[in-house]
């Protein structure tokens, strides 16, 4: 096996830990929860959506009007206050932590082979 293959096999034996985790599973169920409570979905979906139009309208150079900015917070505020919405937030926090985490561990053995 050369040192390609090697990487790649780690990567595989890493993804295998790290979908065994409590964190992980956590995850995935509060996606699958989420995916499957209509009310929390579309709040979220509108959320995604009303971002996009504002995203879109700056990039063309439009500015937003305050009654936007405000129906954005509105929106984000209702998202937060939804249990459903709040606790898959709060767990993908949780695992974009880890994971970010994970990726700084990376670059540390990166870094101490580039010392030797």
């Amino acid at each position: 096996m050369d040192q390609y293959e090697e990487i790649m096999q780690k990567c595989v034996e890493l993804g295998t830990l790290i979908g065994k985790t409590e964190i992980f599973q956590n995850f995935k169920q509060a996606e699958y929860e989420l995916l499957h409570n209509d009310e929390s979905k579309k709040l979220i979906e509108d959320l995604q959506n009303m971002k996009q139009e504002q995203r879109s309208r700056k990039m063309a150079g439009g500015n937003l009007t305050d009654d936007e900015i405000r129906a954005l917070q509105a929106l984000e505020e209702a998202c937060l206050k939804d249990p459903q919405v709040f606790k898959s937030n709060d767990v993908n926090n949780k695992f974009q932590g880890f994971m970010e985490t994970i990726t700084k561990k990376i670059k540390e053995g990166i870094q101490s082979s580039d010392a030797k």
